[in-house]
């Protein structure tokens, strides 16, 4: 029988509009990476050192109190985290998430 682990990484986040996406930085623990959420396919992309598994949970939580869950196919991508979801832009743009956690499956 094998058991999968759950682990995550909790970040801060400071968001500022850009004219169709929103842009930022999220303060880890002991890093901060430069953030952008934008319309377009779903896709996420993390650098190397975030993309513990091949698919990751994100869960933001905005201004207002809001919890919002994407869970998606996770690429490496360059040292930026980007993401790209046409309806999850549409709901952040309203109400900025303060922070935002990733979440890993490990088996």
């Amino acid at each position: 029988m094998s058991t999968s682990k759950v682990s995550s990484i909790l970040f801060n986040l400071e968001m500022t509009y850009g004219e169709s996406y929103i842009e930022g930085n999220a303060i880890g623990l002991n890093s901060i990476y430069k953030i952008n959420i934008q319309g377009g396919s779903l896709g996420i992309k993390l650098p190397k050192e975030l993309c513990l598994s091949e698919y990751v949970t994100l869960y933001f939580y905005t201004k207002n109190g809001k919890e919002i869950k994407l869970y998606c196919k996770a690429e490496i991508g360059y040292d930026w985290i980007e993401i790209y979801d046409d309806f999850l832009t549409t709901i952040l743009f309203d109400d900025l998430p303060t922070s935002m956690s990733i979440e890993y499956q490990h088996s």
